[in-house]
């Protein structure tokens, strides 16, 4: 079938074809055969491709985040991964650090430079209750970073291995507390163990000094009600011998 323009020369079976390649390149060379326009097709297809996918990879960039100060057991790397979750940013990692015994946590995250630069000033001006910052260096990144579902993966799992470590720790130390306090309760038996012999003795002491007392009160009951006797035998005689009756 005769094309116009450029290509009222070359008859093509397909006019479709011939159709879209006098649309997209009505000055260029016309290929000859249906075979030459779909190669050339599938051409243009991928170059756009490859166009596409470098023009997304300009628009991306990665970064390197060091952050200094008092970052470590603060909730800080889940308060960022909450942040990029929120931007929509694909790639992301945080580590804690100690660099001659200063805590830092490095970050390195990838994405659209309009999405990392807002993330960027959102650590620049935001941070977890009980973090204290006094630096963040912000520098460009040129390695890979994984993505933030592989580091929400992982962060979890880390998360749960430190929960398992301190619930160990603290039966550990729950333990230790019931072994004091079956050792307190034992010393406790004891004394009081030691307090009842020592009433029992009281008891036996006092037993034996009531027990003495009564003794003693009856031997002087007794004196007296013999010194008594004694008495009245000598008021008899005295009266005897004066007469009175």
């Amino acid at each position: 079938m005769p094309i116009s323009g450029s290509f009222s020369m070359i008859n093509v079976d397909t006019p479709l074809l011939a159709a879209y390649f006098a649309a997209i390149q009505p000055e260029g060379p016309a290929p000859t055969t249906t075979t030459s326009y779909i190669s050339f097709i599938f051409e243009e297809v991928y170059n756009q491709d490859v166009v596409s996918v470098q023009r997304k990879h300009e628009m991306k960039e990665a970064k390197k985040i060091t952050i200094k100060g008092k970052v470590h057991d603060v909730g800080y790397r889940l308060f960022l991964l909450t942040e990029a979750e929120s931007l929509l940013i694909d790639y992301f990692d945080a580590r804690n650090a100690l660099v001659n015994g200063e805590q830092q946590l490095i970050v390195l995250v990838r994405g659209p430079r309009d999405k990392i630069n807002s993330f960027v000033d959102f650590i620049r001006s935001n941070y977890p209750p009980e973090a204290s910052v006094h630096d963040v260096v912000v520098e460009e990144y040129t390695e890979e970073v994984r993505s933030i579902d592989s580091f929400r993966q992982s962060f979890m799992v880390s998360q749960l291995a430190k929960m398992v470590q301190i619930g160990l720790v603290m039966l550990n130390k729950q333990d230790q507390m019931l072994d004091k306090q079956d050792q307190m309760l034992k010393k406790q038996d004891q004394m009081l163990d030691k307090q009842d012999m020592m009433m029992n003795v009281l008891r036996e002491e006092s037993e034996k000094v009531r027990n003495v007392i009564k003794e003693r009160f009856e031997e002087d009951v007794k004196w007296l009600k013999s010194e008594i006797l004694e008495i009245k035998m000598t008021l008899n005689k005295i009266k005897e011998k004066v007469g009175i009756v």
